[in-house]
This record gives C-alpha cells, sequence and structure tokens, in this order.
C-alpha cells in the first residue's frame, strides 16, 4: 500500500514537470511573438494589461457600433496584430468609455487612408502633404513598406505595415492647405444631406437631369432633406430584440432556418471540409433525430405531386416525383395517381450508391450526420415564377421546377409546415404585362432573340395575339472562327508527347507543371512552405489553366506553351531540374538541398522570374470548362468591328404572348428560355436590363465556366461583347473592356433559335454537323474528347469515310437505291452547291481581292460548318463529299417521278446573275440549255426504269480522244478545236456505252470553247465527281494563285491578277493531270 502511494505521488510530479515544460515553451513563444510583432522591447505585466484593455475596448467599440451607433469618431485599434487569447484577462474593473469626437470631412478622411499613389484623387492643395519632404506628416506616406504574411499564402492576405496616422497632426497640417481650395472644392468638402424622395400627384414640369441623362418632361417627386444629426437617437429609446408580431411559426423562404428537424449537436473529428480542404481538427456535427414515423424504410406515399422543402437548414421548395427504398419505387403520375417499379438487383447496386452520394454531401460539406438512410426521395427544386397565358388574355403566376431531379433522405425532407409565399401576381391581364412601346424579345422563329417594340396588345382578348414590330439584325458568319477554335483545341497533347519533346521524366515534368514546395524559414521561427513550381494545374481543387493545361477524364493535357516554359525553367535554373532529377519522392525539401547554403538570392530570383511568367495572370478555371483562345478571341473582335451592319429590318406581326420574353415579369433563377443549350462561340443578347452590360447588346459566347458544385444554374459564361461598355472587363483573352461574365438568366441564345429552326423546319445542317463529327472523331461542340489509344490529335487528319448515315436514308441505303447524280438548280454557280433558293446578297461568291486575306472557299452557305483553312495561310487538305451515301447529306428524299418534275421546272430558268463573271452570257445560255438536254434525258431513262434507282458506277470513263478533243487539253484557250467526225454507229456506240448517266454527248460539246473552269465543271459533273473546291492566297505583288485538292494531291496554277484569272490557270494544270491518268 505504502508503495503504492509512493508511485501514485511520483506519477503526479511526472506530469506536473511536463505540464510546466509545456507552459514554459509556450509563454516563451508569446513573449517573442509580442517583441517581434508588436515591437516591444519588453513584455511586463503592464504591456499584457495593456493589450487584454486595448482589444476588449475594440470589441466593445464594434458592438456599439451595430447595436446602438457610433460611439466615437476618432477612436482607432492602435496594433496590427491581436493579443493571444490567454492574455485577455484581468478587466473585469476596467471602465471602458468613448470620446465621441466629430467625424472627418471628406477630404480628411480620403488624406488619412490614401497612400501617396492616389493623391490624384484629392484637389492639388494637398499633394504636397503627401510627397514633399519638409511636410510634417510626410512619414505617413512611406512609398516602400513591408508587408507581414503572418502565416498566409497569397499576398493580398498580408498585414501592410505602414504607421498609424496622427489624427491631431494631420488636422494641423491640413490648416494652411484649406485655404488654396476652389469653391466646387470647398463644396465638395463638407458633410451633405440625405435625400427622402415621394411620390406626389401634383406635375411639377420639366426636371433639368444632369449632363449625362436627357431631361424628364413630368417630374411628380417631392424631395426633402434630412440631416444625419435627425434621426440619432439615445440608446435607451433603441428597440432591441424581435419586432413586435412577428411570425415566428412562419418559415419565409430565403432564410437560413434551424427549426422544423430535430437535432443534437456534438464535436467529431469528421473531416468536414473548409475551402476544399478536410477539416483536421475536430468540428461541431449536427445529428438529425428522425421522428418515428420515417423510421425504417417506410415509404410516405401521400407525398408524391406535393410541394416540400429539402436542403435544410437552407430550405428551398421542391415538387417531389418520386419516393424509393432498396425494394421499390413509387412514381407520381400526378394528382394522387402513382406508379409502383419493382427493383432488380442491378437497381439496388445504384440505389446505395445514391444514398452513399447524399449522405456523403450532407457530412462533408454541411457538416450534418443524417443518419442511417433507408428512403430517399426524388425532387425537382423550385428556380422561378412564370406567368402563363390563356387564350382570351388572362394570365396566372405559376410556380417554374427544375427539369432534372435531385435525391434527398427521406428525414432531411421538411413538409406540412406553414410559410409565405410571395408568390402575389403584379400584373391583372396581358396589357398590364405588355403596354404599348414597352420593348420585349421574341423567343420563338423565325426571329428568335429579336428584340421589338409592342404595338397592340388589346388584341389578345379577341384573338389571343400581340401585334409588335420586331427589329431584325444580319449576325456575322463565325465559320472561319470556329475553324481557328478547333484547330486551337487539337493543339494539346498527353505528357508522353510533350515531355518525350524535352527529353525529360514524367514525373519530373508532371510535378514541375504543378507544385513543389520548399520548407523556407520564416521570421516568427517556423517554416512556411513555398511553391517553386509552375502552379499550371491544380488536382485537388480540380483547376486547369486555359491555353496551357486541360483535364480530360482523368489525363492532363499540355499545350507547346508549357513546353516552352519548362524549357525555359530548365534553362534559368538548372539547379532545380538536377535536384529533382535525383529525388523522385518529393518529400520534405530544404532550399539549401536545390540551391546551397547562401539559397536566399537566388530563390528570390526564382519567385521573381514565377511572378513574371505569363501563365501567372491567366484565371485558373474548374476542369472542363470550355473556352477560346487568346489569339482566336482577337480575330473574333477584328471580324466583329468589321461586319458592316445594315439597317435593321423591321418586320410587324402578331405573336403569342407566350413567345414572347421581358425581363420585369419572370422572377427567380428561371432563365428565359429553360430548354437553350449554350455552347461555345454561340451568339447571345444580353436581356437583363439595369445590368452592367446595356441592355439589348449582343455578343459571342467564349468560355464556359463550369460550377464546382456540378449544379447547372452555377455555370457562368464568359462573353465578347460587340461593343465595348463602361463597366466591362478585360478578359485575359480580350483586348478591350468588352468581355463580362454572366449567368444564363441573362441573355437569350440567338444561335440556339437558328439551331432550332433548321431542326423544325428539315433544313439539314444538323445532318452536317453529324457527318462532319464522323469526320473529326475527336472533336465535339462542347468538350474536348480523348480518343481511345489516349492520345490527343494536335495536327489535321484527312478525313475517313464516314459510317454514320441520316436516319431517314437508312432504308434507302438498305435497299441499295440511289437516285440520278444530282444536278445544278435555280440559284446556284459552278462553285457552290446546289440550293433550292435563290441567291442573297449573304452568299456573294466572290469578295474584294487584297493581302492579308483568309484563302476563300466557294462552298454554299449551308455548309459553313465543315473544315475551312486557317486564316492568313493556304490549306493543306480540304474537305471530300461522302460517296458511298445514297443520297447527298443535303438532298431530301422524295419520289423519283417528282424529282424529275422538279428538276425540269427547275431548269426552266437559270439565274445568270450567280454565274462567276468570267462566263459571258451567251456561255450561261448554252449552259442552261444543255443542263436542261441532260435533265431531259435523265428524265426518259428514270421512266423506262419505272420507280427504280440504279446507282452509277464510279468506274466508268469516257473515251479519251473525244475527252483531248472537247477538253482541248494540251491547247491555248483561244485555239479552236472540232471534234472528229465518226459515222454513226460509231458515234451512237460511244454515247451508249461511254457516257455517263444524266449527260450526253450534246452537251459536253457544247462546253468545248467554255474557259477551262467550265470544262472542268463539266468533266467533274460527267463523272460524278461532285464539285471542284476552289482556295485562293496571296501570291505577292498584288497576284492570286488558286488552289484545288483533288484525291489527296493539290494543284496549284499560276498566278493571276484576278480570282477569276486564277481558277482558270489552276483548271488547266487539272486537266491535263486528269487526261495524263486515261492516257
Amino acid at each position: 500500500m505504502y508503495m503504492h502511494l509512493e508511485l501514485l505521488e511520483s506519477e503526479e510530479e511526472d506530469d506536473h514537470e511536463e505540464i510546466s515544460d509545456e507552459d514554459d515553451a509556450f509563454n516563451n513563444y508569446k513573449m517573442e511573438y509580442y517583441k517581434n510583432k508588436l515591437e516591444y522591447d519588453k513584455v511586463t505585466p503592464e504591456v499584457m494589461r495593456d493589450q487584454a484593455e486595448g482589444y476588449v475596448r475594440a470589441i466593445q467599440w464594434n458592438l456599439n457600433y451595430y447595436y446602438n451607433g457610433c460611439c466615437s469618431w476618432s477612436w482607432y485599434y492602435p496594433h496590427h496584430y491581436a493579443p493571444y487569447i490567454s492574455d485577455i484577462k484581468g478587466f473585469s474593473n476596467q471602465k471602458i468609455e468613448f470620446d465621441m469626437g466629430k467625424p472627418f470631412m471628406p477630404f480628411e478622411q480620403l488624406l488619412a487612408v490614401l497612400p501617396s499613389a492616389c493623391k490624384e484623387l484629392l484637389p492639388k492643395a494637398y499633394h504636397g502633404l503627401m510627397t514633399e519632404d519638409h511636410s510634417i506628416i510626410k512619414k505617413y506616406y512611406p512609398e516602400e513598406f513591408e508587408t507581414d504574411l503572418n502565416g498566409k499564402k497569397q499576398d493580398w492576405e498580408a498585414v501592410v505595415l505602414v504607421p498609424f496616422i496622427d489624427e491631431k497632426l494631420l488636422l494641423e497640417a491640413m490648416k494652411s492647405c484649406n485655404e488654396m481650395l476652389t469653391d466646387e472644392e470647398l463644396k465638395r468638402n463638407s458633410h451633405g444631406p440625405m435625400l427622402i424622395y415621394k411620390h406626389t400627384n401634383i406635375d411639377k414640369g420639366p426636371y433639368i437631369a444632369p449632363e449625362y441623362f436627357p431631361p424628364i418632361p413630368h417630374n411628380y417627386t417631392d424631395v426633402k432633406t434630412m440631416r444625419y444629426t435627425d434621426v440619432l437617437l439615445p440608446k435607451e429609446k433603441i428597440v432591441k430584440g424581435l419586432y413586435p408580431e412577428v411570425k415566428l411559426d412562419v418559415y419565409y423562404p430565403g432564410f437560413p432556418t434551424m427549426k422544423h428537424l430535430k437535432y443534437k449537436g456534438e464535436l467529431r473529428k469528421a473531416k468536414v471540409k473548409v475551402f476544399e480542404q478536410p477539416s483536421r481538427s475536430e468540428n461541431m456535427i449536427i445529428t438529425i433525430i428522425p421522428d418515428d414515423d420515417l423510421i425504417g424504410d417506410y415509404i410516405p406515399v401521400d407525398l408524391l405531386g406535393s410541394n416540400v422543402f429539402v436542403g435544410w437548414p437552407h430550405m428551398v421548395e421542391a415538387r417531389v416525383v418520386a419516393i424509393s427504398n432498396s425494394r421499390r419505387k413509387y412514381v407520381s403520375r400526378g394528382g394522387e395517381q402513382y406508379n409502383v417499379e419493382e427493383k432488380a438487383q442491378p437497381q439496388v447496386g445504384l440505389f446505395c450508391q445514391e444514398i452513399a452520394g447524399a449522405t456523403e454531401i450532407y457530412q462533408r460539406r454541411l457538416g450534418i450526420d443524417v443518419g442511417d438512410t433507408k428512403v430517399l426521395v426524388q425532387v425537382q427544386v423550385l428556380i422561378g415564377r412564370k406567368y402563363m397565358f390563356t387564350p382570351n388574355g388572362r394570365l396566372t403566376l405559376e410556380k417554374q421546377f427544375a427539369q432534372n431531379t435531385s435525391e434527398y433522405p427521406l428525414q432531411t425532407v421538411v413538409f406540412n409546415i406553414p410559410h409565405y409565399d410571395s408568390g402575389m401576381s403584379t400584373f391583372r391581364d396581358v396589357e398590364q404585362v405588355f403596354p404599348v412601346d414597352s420593348i420585349c424579345f421574341t423567343i420563338t422563329n423565325p426571329y428568335y432573340g429579336s428584340y421589338g417594340v409592342i404595338q397592340d396588345s388589346s388584341l389578345c382578348a379577341r384573338s389571343g395575339r400581340i401585334k409588335m414590330c420586331v427589329s431584325v439584325l444580319e449576325e456575322p458568319d463565325l465559320a472561319a472562327i470556329r475553324d481557328m477554335h478547333l484547330k486551337s483545341v487539337r493543339n494539346y497533347k498527353t505528357l508522353h508527347n510533350v515531355s518525350s519533346q524535352l527529353s525529360m521524366s514524367h514525373i519530373v515534368f508532371t510535378r514541375i507543371t504543378g507544385s513543389i514546395f520548399l520548407s523556407v524559414p520564416n521570421d516568427s521561427g517556423g517554416f512556411q512552405n513555398v511553391n517553386i513550381a509552375l502552379d499550371l494545374k491544380l488536382n485537388k481543387k480540380n483547376k486547369e489553366t486555359p491555353g496551357y493545361t486541360r483535364k480530360i477524364g482523368a489525363t492532363w493535357c499540355y499545350t507547346d506553351k508549357v513546353a516552352e516554359l519548362v524549357r525555359e525553367y530548365c534553362e534559368q535554373f538548372p539547379e532545380v531540374m538536377h535536384y529533382l532529377s535525383k529525388d523522385p519522392n518529393f518529400g520534405d525539401i530544404r532550399p539549401e538541398e536545390v540551391f546551397g547554403p547562401d539559397y536566399s538570392e537566388r530563390l528570390q530570383s526564382l519567385l521573381k522570374w514565377l511572378k513574371s511568367s505569363p501563365a501567372q495572370t491567366v484565371e485558373k478555371q474548374t476542369c472542363g470548362s470550355l473556352f477560346v483562345e487568346s489569339e482566336v478571341v482577337a480575330e473574333l473582335e477584328k471580324l466583329v468591328d468589321h461586319h458592316k451592319t445594315s439597317t435593321s429590318k423591321k418586320v410587324t406581326m402578331q405573336i403569342k404572348p407566350s413567345f414572347l420574353y421581358k425581363p420585369e415579369v419572370q422572377n427567380g433563377t428561371l432563365p428565359p428560355d429553360p430548354k437553350c443549350e449554350t455552347r461555345i462561340l454561340d451568339r447571345i443578347v444580353n436581356v437583363r436590363s439595369g445590368f452592367s452590360v446595356p441592355f439589348a447588346l449582343k455578343g459571342t459566347v467564349i468560355g464556359i465556366k463550369n460550377s464546382p458544385t456540378g449544379n447547372d444554374r452555377d455555370v457562368m459564361y464568359d462573353v465578347l461583347f460587340d461593343k465595348p461598355f463602361k463597366d466591362g472587363m478585360k478578359f485575359d483573352s480580350c483586348t478591350s473592356e468588352r468581355g463580362y461574365r454572366i449567368p444564363k438568366t441573362a441573355f437569350l441564345n440567338i444561335s440556339y433559335g437558328q439551331r432550332l429552326m433548321i431542326e423544325k423546319t428539315g433544313r439539314t445542317d444538323d445532318i452536317i454537323a453529324k457527318a462532319e463529327a464522323s469526320y473529326h472523331p475527336h472533336y465535339n461542340p462542347n468538350r474536348q474528347q480523348q480518343p481511345a489509344d489516349g492520345s490527343i490529335v494536335n495536327t489535321f487528319q484527312q478525313p475517313q469515310q464516314p459510317s454514320w448515315i441520316p436516319p431517314q436514308l437508312q432504308p434507302l441505303v438498305q435497299q441499295q437505291a440511289r437516285p440520278p447524280n444530282p444536278v445544278v438548280q435555280p440559284g446556284g454557280s459552278a462553285f457552290a452547291h446546289f440550293r433550292n433558293e435563290p441567291p442573297t446578297q449573304n452568299h456573294k461568291q466572290f469578295q474584294s481581292e487584297g493581302q492579308g486575306q483568309q484563302p476563300q472557299l466557294y462552298r454554299p452557305p449551308q455548309r459553313q460548318e465543315f473544315y475551312r483553312p486557317t486564316m492568313g495561310e493556304p490549306a493543306t487538305a480540304t474537305y471530300q463529299q461522302p460517296r458511298n451515301h445514297a443520297l447527298r447529306p443535303n438532298d431530301v428524299y422524295r419520289p423519283p417521278r417528282e424529282r424529275q418534275q422538279q428538276q425540269q421546272q427547275g431548269f426552266q430558268k437559270y439565274d445568270i446573275t450567280f454565274m462567276p463573271s468570267f462566263m459571258d452570257k451567251n456561255t450561261s445560255q448554252s449552259i442552261d440549255e444543255t443542263f436542261a438536254s441532260a435533265v431531259q434525258s435523265t428524265s426518259k431513262r428514270s421512266e423506262n426504269r419505272g420507280t427504280e434507282l440504279v446507282e452509277p458506277k464510279r468506274g466508268q470513263t469516257i473515251d479519251t480522244d473525244f475527252l483531248k478533243t472537247i477538253l482541248k487539253i494540251g491547247e491555248s484557250n483561244n485555239k479552236q478545236s472540232i471534234p472528229p467526225k465518226e459515222t454513226k454507229s460509231v458515234e451512237k456506240k460511244k454515247n451508249e456505252s461511254n457516257a455517263t448517266p444524266g449527260f450526253s454527248f450534246d452537251m459536253l460539246s457544247q462546253v468545248a470553247n467554255a474557259p477551262a473552269s467550265t470544262r472542268l465543271v463539266t468533266y467533274y459533273q460527267s463523272n460524278g465527281l461532285d464539285m471542284p473546291r476552289y482556295q485562293y492566297f496571296s501570291a505577292g505583288n498584288n497576284l492570286i494563285k488558286a488552289q484545288i485538292t483533288l484525291n489527296d494531291e493539290h494543284f496549284v496554277g499560276k498566278p493571276a491578277k484576278t480570282k477569276d484569272q486564277a481558277s482558270d490557270e489552276v483548271a488547266n494544270v487539272v486537266l491535263k493531270h486528269l487526261m495524263s491518268k486515261v492516257s
């Protein structure tokens, strides 16, 4: 027993000594803190008492400010740092009083807080006080000063160590300067009154507004002034606490509340994420206590179809669409009806994953333990309210719910509670919603996204429509910009490719482009981590650097800019690369291990170089976000600036009110068109009034920033607007202040409306887009996809034969049927695809010539989405028309007889005005007759075959001697050539065996004297080769060269003065090549 007592006493003494040693160490650390940070020579009890009283006084000043008003205009906290909480003691007997003083005048306040670099914000009379050496307050405006990160990482978080200004010295220094102020400056340097505006029924006449606004003709406003001293109350008369008659039982949406659910709190190490980092210490965790009725997997079917609140404690209204447990799922059909779906075994596994995901969000993000989850509630969240119009002109305000659904544990759902409904209708009828002369936007075609003025809304009561005048403007053609963007997207390379270029280890390259921390001693005796890597990617935060790095799936890809940065890094600081190549583990790295004992100067040089890197100024974005490269944005700005917008076309029409959008009549987070899908380089128009972006200003989407939470409503869009504006932002890729980041609720997507029109009207641009996707398997309009082999395409590849066939054409392909070769229809040209519509001014084929212009291709407006060469250089590859399709992608299938009738009718008149200028009128008439005869001969053969469609044989050839004569190969253009005379039997035999379907011998003979480009068109058509594709580029000295690509071979003609002559030159080269193949 005695020995036991001795052991206990020995253990207590050891514990006491251990605690004493820890206290001593902590006290010594605090002493160093006060000496270094607060600059005390000796830390005495009086100093500690002063620290405690000063901090308590600061707390009292803040509490008075918020509850009673300002208690002192002159007091300030006289330290840059706070004391330790353990030293705030011994102040119970302290009497805290404040001197009220009086507030600074405006110029006094500015002079007390501004640095000397901002002296232009003050009158010139005060400039000398901040800059001249004889000024008595010059010391308070140092040009160079120290900053202390004090444990932070970013410079903007640092403590700025500038001296606190002396109020009395400041006022004394300003006395002599106040006499030099002008009358206008003296007026500015005063405390103005508050203005109270009230409506009055009396018209006070016109009001002349300031110089920036037009005058107001009728003024119904009464203005009164009030000084701040008029509203001061003694703190005894200020009412504190809840407002009388407050309704505590009613939930007001938008205000978080801990009511409605039972819970308990406890400290627990739960690794709750704070600023995207798991907490290392204990967290206050709230554990939900479920109601007895909700224990187990019981499903309350009465909730189906009803409105509940989810997301407790930040509750949001939602509509229940389904409730499920591990065995079955109950799906609402509206009203009190529902379906019951039994779950198979794979669905049970998916249900368990959904539970794990929902509980993980509550636990890791919100610090809420929802307990054991057996039932999930599937809901659609309320996103706003929208006015719905009836045919007779009446309207109702209805709630709008999201299309996508979310899952919540049943025990977190709040229902059957009284809540405040703010959905009171502001308008009584359609005429109030759309008054005459009000502006709104159309959300239907053919003028989707156009704004107009209401002319008469009283018609709605009778016809259900509103009369309005719409302004229609031509949009710029962004096809060349899209081509540049696609090329830039393909510039990203895999880790293997880019590291191999530098002969560098994969591990070293990965780390040098990310983060490598050195443990550097700091002033407080500890260590701080300093990143010496390029910081171009953040794996934990899921961030990438636009233009440098991109994460595709789980693979990081890099541009040549990154390779160049790493190469420069190696050249500037080889010792870093040498150390990293020896230590692949990248553990705790000390600066002396890399740079040697005298590392300070070398380390500062490295940090300065990293800070000056162009990549450091680029804003990082969430991985998966889309953006347009800065070079492409620069070209986009030029194109938009040079786009000549003609006078807007005014269209008067009657339209249903449900097809109109007006910002004032829609609230919440509801976008103008909930079904809209926005893509990169889409054209949009701002529909939000009273916003930083001018109302109805158009722009182009150059970036899509995904939400870190994955919520589609939080996606932001970077827009390059057509004109700079006052509050415009200058993005990294913008050259002027015309950019802004806006949500989807702020704009209408004009390009989406155009795509919608193509879908509904049957135009085939969507089919062309799908065909293009088959030619570019690694291109997706919304994101960059990675090929199956893990490589990234960074050069354009010649397109392969597509495997995709439009659905409406598949039956014809299966029957191996094919219509006759398509022939030129009205409104086409020798260099454009065949169209059923007449040419317009927007479809001009020939543009003004000059150097520095991009190569231009003769291709139809409908085909603007296909690959084009980049600006300023000739193309190295062009699009090839697929030859195995039963129909061309632009053709809509019709019965053979209907197609014959349409062709015969269409070729009765050929549009001469749309022919190339080198074809004279006689030539055009000759071709007109030739094509008409070709159609007639084709029609006769089709009638003889009945309804059978015979596919022409691609292997057919034309007699070599005949072609040499007809196409005049090897002769000059002005030399006449006559076909050899043959007997009727021989001529008939040649026509039957060699002439291709749809073209007669007479047709070929009539174009013998035409220019070379026309003869080449004839050769292409006679052999079913589609149309020749011309490309133009500058040859210097104001000359132009033309190029044609045929079977992966490029043919370039001699330089010429005009595009017409250049076309003939290259056509002669191609014709000679073709004859060399068949001779």
